[in-house]
């Protein structure tokens, strides 16, 4: 996961602690996809740009343009956007203790 950090934003991490695992189903399309998805800590080891409204990089990633950006962990900045799967704006905004599981 640091390397992919780095790769996408130029930045090293360290990677923390496991905070969410996630079972998503959804279709795209015609297909059904079953999406496990592993969400953990991480810190930078530089400060970046913190800029709310702004895009702070931009990449390509194979048919998909990706766009990155901060935001403040509240419900009412993660509500702005479209953050998916769900309930990923409750258990960040939430800052729980452990390990939160949601199928």
């Amino acid at each position: 996961m640091a390397r992919e950090i780095h790769e996408e934003i130029g930045c090293a991490a360290a990677i923390g602690r496991l905070r969410f695992v996630i079972e998503n189903f959804f279709e795209l399309g015609d297909l059904k996809a079953h999406e496990i998805g592993f969400y953990f800590d991480a810190e930078l080891s530089r400060p970046l740009p913190f800029h709310e409204r702004e895009i702070i990089h931009r990449v390509r990633d194979g048919n998909s343009d990706l766009e990155f950006r901060w935001v403040l962990p509240t419900r009412a900045a993660l509500d702005e956007l479209d953050l998916k799967p769900r309930p990923l704006r409750d258990l960040i905004a939430g800052n729980r203790a452990g390990v939160a599981h949601l199928v």
